[in-house]
């Protein structure tokens, strides 16, 4: 009997949406106008993070960039060799590199060519886990030999100022050096961790700076540990051999970093998003008032015949949960296109948010609940008398 009386009241309620096509219409664009800022902020936030992560993932989360922090004179009492000691004598680092940063004009036939230049040991390709294009990296037999490792735009923009293509053996001016190109590296994206952009660099072994004029000082320091989880035992060592006034960056500190500001980030998006909500709702409760005025003799009629005020209640706010499901389904739509979008426009691999579906369905139910209640109970408290007295 209580499942036949609902059943009646829905059809009902869907039958009073259909009867005021014009008021139901702005209503469910309010409602998909704000349900789908909120679903699309959502999915455009989840999948911002989820490219930050794979960005780190594919560069290593077992990675930490040495720096001098406090020292003035940067790492003027380390050498390669000592950092090589320091290596084997701890397992939980398995890779370290020393680079300095020089300053790197090239000159060609046609024009000069300003680069990033670093004078690196023999490791540090492999650390970033860079990949040469032709040729080799350099090796421990190389010693100071005047060679050099040239970034894919680098090589491009010394080609376009040539008359040929760069090739293996080729020698190229930098400063007023001449240098033997021994290698060539595939295009690569710019290390969050270590801030080098190898597509714009050039590389010289660390023992061939003296070619170019440059202090021996090592100015940075590449380590890659064991496994991420070994990055608080290998900090504390670094500490122990180098000194507590350096700053270690590592991996796992900019993801924490990362997912803190993409929680931030996607707290004030949803909360943006829940204001067009919001105005959607008020647009449900206005409608629904304005019904409960324009049907004053339906209702008192219906309570003549027998209907309780719960069921004039139950009839208005099922209304409101069908103008709001009906509106946050479109929104939920039109919410993931439009990060579908957003995605392809920035170049993301788009994933859904699995708090999409959800999140949409629990909108639906509370807007239309909250902002359903008032008009359903003002329906519900209407004096039948009064309400017949003005047919």
């Amino acid at each position: 009997m209580a499942d036949s009386i609902f059943l009646e009241i829905l059809r009902e309620s869907a039958g009073n949406i259909r009867s005021m096509k014009a008021r139901s219409v702005m209503a469910l664009i309010g409602i998909a106008i704000g349900t789908a800022a909120v679903i699309a902020m959502l999915h455009v936030g989840y999948n911002a993070r989820l490219t930050a992560l794979q960005q780190f993932e594919k560069m290593g989360t077992d990675l930490a960039n040495v720096l001098p922090g406090t020292r003035q004179n940067g790492f003027t009492d380390l050498t390669e060799a000592r950092l090589n000691e320091f290596a084997l004598s701890h397992a939980s680092i398995t890779e370290i590199a020393a680079a300095i940063r020089i300053n790197a004009e090239i000159t060609t036939l046609r024009t000069k060519i300003s680069a990033v230049g670093f004078a690196v040991s023999d490791r540090f390709l492999s650390i970033l886990r860079a990949h040469l294009d032709n040729g080799r990296v350099f090796s421990p037999l190389d010693q100071d030999a005047p060679y050099v490792i040239i970034g894919s735009k680098v090589a491009m923009k010394i080609s376009a100022g040539s008359t040929s293509p760069i090739a293996l053996g080729d020698q190229i001016q930098i400063g007023d050096k001449i240098l033997t190109t021994i290698g060539v590296l595939k295009p690569s994206p710019a290390n969050l961790i270590f801030r080098i952009d190898l597509d714009n660099a050039v590389l010289v072994p660390i023992k061939g700076a003296r070619h170019l004029g440059v202090t021996q000082e090592i100015s940075a320091i590449l380590v890659r540990f064991s496994g991420a989880e070994d990055s608080a035992e290998a900090t504390k060592l670094i500490y122990q051999e180098i000194g507590s006034e350096v700053s270690i960056q590592t991996a796992q500190q900019l993801i924490a970093g990362v997912e803190e500001q993409m929680r931030i980030y996607s707290s004030l998006l949803l909360a943006i998003g829940s204001v067009s909500l919001v105005v959607g709702g008020v647009g449900i409760m206005n409608v629904m008032l304005m019904n409960v005025v324009e049907r004053r003799q339906e209702i008192g009629l219906r309570q003549a015949l027998g209907a309780r005020r719960k069921d004039i209640r139950n009839m208005f706010l099922i209304e409101a949960l069908i103008v709001s499901g009906i509106g946050s389904a479109v929104g939920i739509v039109i919410g993931f296109l439009a990060a579908w979008a957003f995605a392809q426009m920035s170049g993301w691999q788009f994933t859904p948010s699995p708090f999409a579906l959800p999140l949409g369905a629990f909108m639906a139910a509370t807007v239309g609940l909250f902002f359903g209640s008032f008009p359903a109970m003002r329906a519900s408290k209407l004096d039948p008398v009064a309400a017949l007295r003005s047919i």
